[in-house]
């Protein structure tokens, strides 16, 4: 639940005068006085255009209070996780936060074996536990953790020289554009024939495979590097040929 202000306010007011009839209550309101601010939320919220609103990609519901327990106590928690070969692996990881892209929901989390912050996606964790071992959290900022990516990924070697895209959105799709704010460096100036906006990346293949919605309506003014990946992508053939 996203609540304004006053609504929380009114929230806690309602609790109070209900809290000596349950003991359940007492718990509720010290939860939502946890998720009142961005730091102690066990959810990031990653903006206006990736909707952390939107359906859990079948997930039950159950996972996502799991995990979220888990990072409100700070237990370490155990689950499968299958990889991209397949393959599945038992991981034990401190949680840190949960947070959603318009791809799926992702756990940030330090992972006990590579000793390192990683990122887990939920749809590939399988039988989630938690375990009694507590933690006590590591300086953790999950702005600084996604660095600059579109979604998920970025390229720290590039963080401090990143591509510069410069798209044309043409007709109706220059109009669209202008109603979304997708990345902090977005930038959007008037154009002739529709809206000329400007993105700095590190790591282009998550951007590239958002800008592939557009085809057909944009102009790539600037970086031949993505040129190339949306190329083959629609022509895989050309990736052999060169």
């Amino acid at each position: 639940i996203r609540l304004e202000p006053t609504e929380l306010f009114y929230c806690f007011y309602i609790l109070s005068l209900l809290e000596k009839k349950s003991t359940h209550l007492s718990e509720l309101k010290a939860r939502m006085f946890m998720s009142k601010s961005p730091e102690s939320s066990p959810i990031h919220d990653c903006g206006t255009a990736y909707g952390i609103s939107q359906n859990i990609n079948g997930l039950g519901a159950e996972l996502l209070e799991v995990l979220s327990d888990a990072i409100q106590s700070r237990h370490k928690i155990a689950f499968l996780y299958e990889k991209p070969s397949s393959e599945t692996d038992l991981r034990e990881v401190y949680p840190y936060k949960l947070f959603h892209t318009p791809i799926s929901w992702f756990l940030a989390g330090w992972d006990q074996d590579s000793k390192d912050f990683r990122t887990f996606k939920l749809a590939r964790m399988s039988f989630p536990k938690t375990l009694k071992e507590s933690f006590v959290r590591q300086p953790f900022d999950i702005q600084d953790f996604l660095g600059d990516a579109w979604w998920v990924q970025h390229d720290k070697s590039r963080l401090s020289n990143p591509y510069e895209i410069k798209i044309l959105f043409k007709g109706e799709a220059g109009k669209a554009i202008r109603e979304y704010h997708f990345h902090k460096s977005q930038k959007i100036e008037p154009h002739p024939e529709g809206s000329l906006v400007t993105w700095h990346l590190s790591y282009l293949y998550e951007f590239a495979s958002w800008l592939m919605q557009w085809l057909g309506q944009i102009e790539i003014v600037s970086c031949d590097e993505l040129k190339e990946i949306i190329e083959n992508k629609i022509n895989p053939k050309l990736k052999n040929e060169k």
